[in-house]
């Protein structure tokens, strides 16, 4: 079933491929270990990614207010048409979502920009998502491995499980469960090749 919003055409193209490159990016990095990263941060590092893709270029603000009267919280705004990316919902297990905020939209009133909260923060912020943008980069490339099942594995080597281990990686930022990574440890080192299932 295609979803009200995309049969009448209230979400765009540049908005479809916003979302998707929030999903990519909230996928793919490992849990932080130190805490939960923020989403605050989780905002600053998809703005950086969406500047650096000319189709989502100069599109996107980041925005840094309240869900609710109760919620500290950041979010992006298409600036063209008002669609609403929330790479990090408060209290939703499905990760990022994409709200068309136009006027007849009943989210209009939950998301409140500004607050003096944030006075003097924004420099922390962008702190943390480089570290997040930094994570991201540094995925091995050719196969863009989720990170979780790295440190699954790594954590399985040193209880003395040895290798090779397969799981799932994405080729071209898609998941293909047909794909895999092969990993083979020499001196605690992990080592990569993609081959097919």
């Amino acid at each position: 079933m295609l979803p009200y919003v995309l049969r009448t055409e209230r979400i765009s193209n540049q908005s479809l491929q916003a979302l998707e490159n929030a999903v990519t990016l909230f996928e793919s990095i490992p849990e932080r270990k130190d805490g939960e990263w923020t989403c605050h941060a989780m905002v600053e590092a998809l703005h950086t990614l969406l500047e650096r893709d000319p189709k989502t270029t100069g599109i996107w603000k980041p925005v840094h207010g309240y869900f609710t009267e109760n919620y500290r919280h950041s979010w992006l705004i298409n600036e063209r048409n008002q669609d609403l990316i929330d790479p990090y919902p408060v209290a939703c297990a499905s990760g990022p979502m994409l709200i068309s905020m136009d006027l007849k939209s009943p989210w209009l009133s939950l998301f409140r920009e500004g607050g003096s909260f944030y006075d003097g923060k924004i420099p922390m912020i962008k702190h943390e998502a480089q570290q997040i943008l930094d994570l991201y980069d540094n995925l091995p490339r050719g196969c863009d491995c989720y990170p979780q099942s790295v440190k699954i594995i790594l954590d399985d080597f040193h209880n003395s499980h040895f290798g090779p281990y397969q799981f799932p990686c994405f080729v071209s930022n898609k998941l293909c469960s047909r794909v895999f990574c092969e990993t083979t440890f020499e001196n605690s080192k992990v080592n990569f090749q993609i081959r097919g299932s």
